[in-house]
């Protein structure tokens, strides 16, 4: 009778503590943010060529919304960009810079200032990049592309998004672990 008794309490007692323990794990453990799919979309590169990510010969695509009239963060981005462009093996990702400013951010200029850098640049159509925006919930800037932000997003080539990026500055180094959690690394 006893013996029962004891099973009993050690039973009662162990269900009890399941809720913070689940609560405890999933405080240490978060389980990974999960991220829509995005509408395909094509870009028009500084040849006037047009691709897509399912194109794409890397699996992932890291992309910034920006424009070279920027006096603060695209330039920044650029440069860590550029740094990553570098530092990833090759094949692994592709870097690509969406002008927010397609009449003013022209290929010439874009070719100059940005694929010069290693990081590929396009335009998208004013209704593919509002659609993009959307998708990406980029909308800081609905008044006017100098309220942007400074996200930075990894695509896969099927079009879901694997991560986005907020730290000022961003290395290669966080790329590198989000990649080596998606197996890619």
């Amino acid at each position: 009778m006893k013996r029962t008794a004891i099973t009993i309490a050690a039973v009662f007692t162990a269900l009890a503590a399941l809720p913070a323990s689940l609560w405890l794990a999933a405080l240490l453990w978060p389980a990974p943010q999960s991220y829509p799919a995005i509408t395909p979309f094509s870009w028009q590169d500084t040849q006037a060529q047009w691709h897509s990510l399912s194109e794409s010969q890397a699996p992932f695509t890291l992309l910034f919304l920006g424009f070279l009239s920027c006096q603060n963060v695209c330039p920044a981005r650029l440069g860590e960009l550029a740094g990553i462009a570098r530092t990833l093996p090759s094949g692994t990702v592709q870097v690509l810079y969406v002008t927010l400013e397609p009449n003013t951010d022209t290929p010439a200029l874009r070719q100059r200032h940005i694929d010069s850098l290693g990081v590929k640049s396009g335009r998208l159509s004013p209704e593919a990049l509002s659609q993009l925006r959307r998708e990406l919930r980029d909308n800081s800037a609905a008044k006017s592309p100098a309220h942007h932000v400074n996200r930075v997003y990894l695509l896969h080539r099927s079009g879901k998004l694997a991560a986005v990026f907020n730290q000022q500055p961003l290395q290669a180094e966080a790329i590198t672990q989000q990649l080596s959690t998606l197996s890619i690394l």
